[in-house]
């Protein structure tokens, strides 16, 4: 962690931060650089259905991590459509799937979208007339038996 810090910092240099914390019984105080400029989690604002342009940063046997407008995001393995193999820094065109500002979370598809079939049900279809034929049966355990004797 010292490492990462040295090499975006030097002693001496003037830098603007914001103060997250102040801990005056031990005399510290935590600044944050990063907090001062927006969030695209919070900016971005993507839809369902969104096309976005992604890059790849990691490419596992569960899907593909990729970064797109400043945020990191995955497309599953299940989602990735003709194209079966990825390549890190390749860049990729998919659609959004979920889009969670909360929660950091950013799924894409680059499967096309299956049109819904609305079906009807036939009338002479057997097994319909079968249902049709059970809602006139209305026998209970009670019908089979005679509550009389056992008064």
């Amino acid at each position: 962690r010292e490492a990462v810090i040295a090499d975006l910092f030097k002693v001496g240099e003037e830098v603007a931060a914001k103060i997250i914390e102040l801990d005056l019984n031990k005399k510290r105080v935590i600044l944050s650089a990063k907090q001062l400029t927006e969030n695209p989690w919070e900016t971005l604002g993507l839809k369902t259905n969104d096309l976005v342009t992604c890059k790849a940063t990691k490419v596992s046997e569960e899907g593909v991590k990729f970064t797109t407008n400043g945020i990191t995001g995955f497309l599953p393995k299940g989602n990735f459509g003709e194209k079966q193999e990825f390549a890190e820094g390749e860049e990729f065109e998919a659609k959004v799937r979920v889009f969670d500002s909360e929660k950091n979370r950013l799924l894409v598809s680059m499967r096309e979208a299956r049109p819904k079939v609305e079906r009807k049900p036939k009338e002479n279809n057997e097994v319909n007339k079968l249902l049709k034929n059970q809602e006139k049966i209305g026998s209970t355990f009670a019908d089979f038996i005679n509550l009389d004797d056992y008064k």
